[in-house]
């Protein structure tokens, strides 16, 4: 999202800087907003000359009959909906819930009409405070914007008042342009003659047209020429001072512009003026010719105006610029390039060469500038377009370089110009979308594997469970079909890795104690790591909780301190930390980004070696390592960029090589968790009452396997590998059959799938589905009243039915 606002924004410069119209800018930025918005569409209501009135601007997105309904209804008022008030107020007004807010008790009827129930209006207001319209976001759920979003609106505000003043500046620029010119062409100056020695004072038609007077005006000298003259009052002394000095002076010419009040308008006149004196230097003749440069005046102060606002919108745009006259050899750059490149200021280059010399290129892409810029001198290429990466200040950065030469009638270039823009942030969230989808690949890779490796295992460990409970107590048999299953249990938390790495492992989520779990896991690591390894743990989150499962925190931190005490080959300090933070500035990190929350942070950090840069970027590749065979799978980090992606957090990462890695790992926070309950017993497998349970999996050994468990619990079943046969089975007698098991992935008919179809010969049928993707979202979504994680145990078994059935058995 921020790489398309940041382009969709310059877009929207670029059009603005190109004075496009205006309404095409205002669609433009509707639809920019609309692309990036959930449910919501936007629109602009611009104020009327009257300024009492709020008429439709934009509106791509809306209906045309719902603003068509707007124009000469939108009233400016403190109680008039959310784009009235918020113009009144001059503050964001946002509305959750239209159907109830009174703001819309005159107006609500309409947005309700067309399935709209929030309104959130920012006015939008001038450089100077003034109104100019509202930028409004309708949403089809009623809700409040959240803090992205309102910061989202604010920027597409300002976008829309930088184009409407700067469209207002330009028409006005133009009407001032069109009336200078049809000065010019209607007139010519007026003129003025004072003979000093007979104070004798003449003024041309045209000077008493331009001064409001009567064009038959005589004056009878010049003091009475001086007493009539319509000085603006800021004016007059400072005319007479400057005049009086020129005449008591000895320079020939004069040149002034002043302010004079006609008819209580403000008027510029340039004044030109001519002294003869005689041969000792006295004045004997004063002539003088006067323009009205109002016209010009104005034009200038809008177009300063225009150009700061332009100067704004490059500012706005985040580009620097740079330009080299090429025959002269003087090479410019902006302040905003400088500060880019990390010069001061008010940094001179003595031409290009000296530019180069300092300009701080990264060693490795150097040559790549050189080349593209021989290409584009040489003519090979229409435009320089390049991305490339520098070094101000030692720190990398990336920066995006267009330019353009312009040519003699030869083909030589004599002059080049360009822009800079850091896309530094663009190219780091490309590099996390890279990674994230090489992860999903790999998930879906995982998660598949993982899938059939779980049927495998649920053999080995259900026929072990069975032939363990029967091996005589102290016998080899017993001890080597304990290793089975011990063996059956690391593969099943191996899977539970995968499934946790491809994300398909994600059950219900609950209010987690963060910190209990981790006291947890680092009571359970304390045995498992390496002989000198100390752990200096400092845990401060309280009951700080997210939401979540355990496992999830308990495999974030058991990867990150098993990989930080691999990494420490000879001994040395981890140090584990937890506590809260709260952020109010969104950041970037290494995975994910940090929003304005409120965080669980947990720290982890290591002694060891550190991660050389070449490979910091893959470190959270699936099945990436750089440890010796045997030590590690891989799988780590990749969990841990699974676990917190899947929990809407974030993780950064710190290395120095010879001094260690900080793992910092930021969760949601989601309130407290709730106090503590009373532990339960674990109670004895409950058992059934020969109630008869179709079991259906394609795996014939699961199958087989399920109903010897059935045997076992005091069920009746009967078991099917064919989804089909089984539907045809339970057609032929729906009331044989007290329950069913199904498998969820099967061919031909997924175990959901089956589930509608029973049920629909048989309603009330009770159902446990089982499957290697555990969660009760799962079974909601088949129609089944249970799940079972696969593989299961006999006692998960037993107490699946006992959910389903409840009373009914024993």
């Amino acid at each position: 999202m921020p790489a398309l606002l940041l382009a969709g924004e310059k877009r929207l410069l670029e059009m603005i800087a190109r004075a496009q119209p205006l309404a095409g800018i205002l669609d433009a930025c509707c639809r920019l907003f609309d692309d990036l918005a959930d449910d919501a569409v936007s629109s602009v209501l611009l104020l009327d000359e009257g300024g009492t009135l709020l008429r439709p601007g934009a509106a791509p997105n809306l209906p045309p009959g719902f603003m068509l309904a707007l124009e000469g209804s939108a009233l400016i008022g403190p109680a008039e909906g959310s784009c009235g008030t918020a113009a009144w107020r001059r503050e964001p007004v946002f509305v959750a819930d239209i159907a109830s807010d009174p703001l819309w008790d005159k107006y609500r009827r309409l947005p309700l009409e067309y399935g709209w129930r929030a309104c959130w209006s920012m006015p939008i207001l001038s450089s100077s405070g003034k109104v100019l319209g509202t930028f409004g976001v309708y949403a089809r759920r009623a809700r409040a914007p959240t803090a992205l979003q309102c910061n989202v609106i604010a920027r597409f505000s300002d976008l829309a008042s930088i184009a409407i003043e700067r469209s207002s500046s330009m028409a006005a620029l133009r009407r001032s342009e069109e009336r200078y010119e049809l000065a010019v062409d209607a007139a010519g100056d007026g003129h003025t003659d004072w003979i000093v020695a007979s104070d004798t004072f003449y003024a041309s038609p045209r000077f008493l047209a331009l001064c409001g007077m009567p064009p038959e005006t005589v004056f009878a000298n010049r003091a009475d020429f001086t007493a009539r003259f319509p000085f603006h009052p800021e004016e007059r002394q400072r005319v007479i001072d400057q005049l009086g000095e020129h005449f008591a002076g000895s320079t020939i010419r004069f040149q002034l512009e002043l302010r004079i009040l006609v008819r209580g308008e403000v008027r510029w006149l340039q004044l030109t003026g001519l002294c003869s004196r005689d041969a000792q230097g006295r004045l004997v003749r004063w002539n003088a010719a006067t323009t009205d440069v109002t016209d010009r005046v104005r034009s200038e102060t809008a177009l300063r105006a225009s150009e700061q606002r332009y100067a704004l919108a490059m500012s706005a745009a985040e580009e620097g610029h740079w330009d080299w006259d090429i025959q002269r050899d003087e090479f410019y750059g902006s302040p905003r390039m400088l500060e880019m490149y990390g010069f001061p200021p008010d940094t001179v280059f003595a031409g290009r060469a000296d530019f180069l010399a300092r300009f701080p290129f990264h060693p490795e892409d150097k040559p790549k500038w050189e080349k593209a810029a021989a290409e584009h001198f040489a003519g090979r290429s229409a435009r320089f377009d390049l991305e490339i990466r520098m070094m101000p200040r030692g720190e990398v950065r990336w920066i995006h370089l267009t330019g353009i030469c312009q040519r003699d009638a030869a083909g030589t270039p004599v002059r080049w110009t360009g822009a800079v823009s850091d896309v530094t942030e663009r190219r780091r969230l490309e590099e996390q979308l890279r990674l994230a989808q090489r992860l999903e690949a790999m998930g879906t890779l995982a998660g598949g594997i993982a899938h059939d490796f779980n049927n495998i295992l649920a053999s080995i460990l259900g026929y072990g469970e069975m032939a363990l409970r029967d091996a005589p107590e102290g016998s080899r048999l017993r001890r080597d079909v304990g290793q089975i299953v011990a063996a059956g249990e690391r593969g099943r938390a191996l899977v539970d890795r995968i499934l946790a790495f491809s994300r398909s492992g994600m059950g219900e989520r609950v209010a987690v104690h963060v910190e209990a779990v981790a006291r947890e896991a680092l009571d359970q690591l304390a045995s498992q790591l390496p002989d000198g390894v100390q752990v200096s743990a400092r845990l401060q989150a309280g009951r700080a909780a997210m939401l979540g499962d355990c496992t999830q925190v308990h495999q974030v931190l058991s990867n990150l301190m098993l990989n930080g005490a691999q990494a420490m080959e000879h001994g040395g300090l981890l140090r584990v930390a937890l506590e809260t933070r709260s952020y109010r500035e969104r950041s970037l990190a290494t995975i994910g980004s940090i929003a304005a929350a409120d965080y669980i942070v947990l720290t982890v950090s290591d002694s060891g070696a550190g991660i050389p840069p070449a490979i910091l970027g893959r470190i959270f590749d699936p099945f990436f390592t750089t440890k010796q065979v045997g030590v590690g799978t891989g799988l780590g980090l990749s969990m841990v960029h699974a676990i917190v992606t899947e929990l809407g957090g974030a993780v950064s990462v710190a290395s120095t090589e010879g001094q260690g890695s900080t793992f910092t790992v930021f969760l949601p926070r989601s309130g407290d968790a709730p106090a503590d309950g009373a532990a339960g017993t674990q109670p004895a497998a409950p058992r059934g009452r020969g109630q008869r349970v179709l079991v259906v999996d394609d795996e014939e050994a699961l199958a087989r396997l399920a109903g010897a468990m059935l045997d076992d619990l005091g069920y009746g079943h009967d078991a099917f590998t064919s989804p089909a046969l089984a539907l045809a089975a339970f057609s032929a007698a729906p009331e044989r059959y007290d329950a069913v098991i199904t498998d969820e992935r099967m061919p031909g008919m997924s175990g959901s799938e089956l589930i509608r179809a029973l049920r629909a010969l048989r309603a009330g049928i009770p159902v446990v589905l089982a499957s290697g993707y555990s969660g009760a979202a799962l079974a909601r979504q088949g129609g089944a009243g249970g799940v079972l994680r696969k593989p299961y145990s006999v006692m998960e078994l037993a107490l699946a039915l006992e959910q389903i059935f409840g009373p009914h058995v024993n």
